[in-house]
């Protein structure tokens, strides 16, 4: 039989591909559709594969609070961080550009969800010394920690505490 299959391919999929039996097809897209038209067989299969990797999302210059901010978002799904993970100091997290977010699977977390992992920087207080200006690589007070985002939606779910959205995003460094 000869007809189109028509598949959705979501607006957060920058790079989607096709296998029509385990052979890569030419995406034709219209109107948001991957369109197959051909001569099908019984026994025919197709894979359409939505590739979602981890993204740092911007706000338009008009957000002044989230400014100097980023969100975390994989496919469709945006992330927050949560006290409960962070000794309920969320606040002084700082994602640095170099950070490289992974996503890791937890099925034994709030029935199973994908977590982003990596390094952040948290600020804390610290003595200032001697002179008035310093470098911003030689600021003191801050340490490399670990990271772990959850989906927004799984939030506030194991303990009450802190959540953000929106992390400032910095320049990478090393701590002193």
């Amino acid at each position: 039989t000869e007809f189109a299959l028509n598949l959705r391919l979501p607006g957060w999929c920058a790079t989607p591909s096709l296998t029509v039996n385990g052979t890569p097809a030419a995406i034709e897209v219209v109107r948001g559709y991957a369109r197959l038209a051909r001569r099908w067989r019984a026994g025919d299969t197709v894979e359409l594969t939505l590739p979602m990797p981890v993204q740092r999302l911007k706000a338009a210059p008009q957000v002044e609070a989230d400014q100097g901010r980023v969100a975390l978002s994989r496919g469709p799904l945006i992330y927050c961080v949560e006290g409960v993970d962070h000794g309920d100091r969320v606040r002084n997290l700082v994602l640095p550009l170099s950070a490289e977010l992974r996503p890791e699977p937890r099925p034994d977390l709030l029935g199973g969800v994908t977590v982003l992992r990596g390094q952040a920087l948290a600020l804390r207080a610290a003595p200032w010394p001697e002179p008035l200006y310093l470098p911003a690589d030689a600021v003191p007070g801050c340490e490399l920690v670990e990271l772990t985002a959850v989906p927004y939606y799984a939030n506030a779910n194991r303990a009450p505490g802190a959540m953000l959205v929106w992390l400032p995003e910095a320049p990478a460094r090393a701590p002193p």
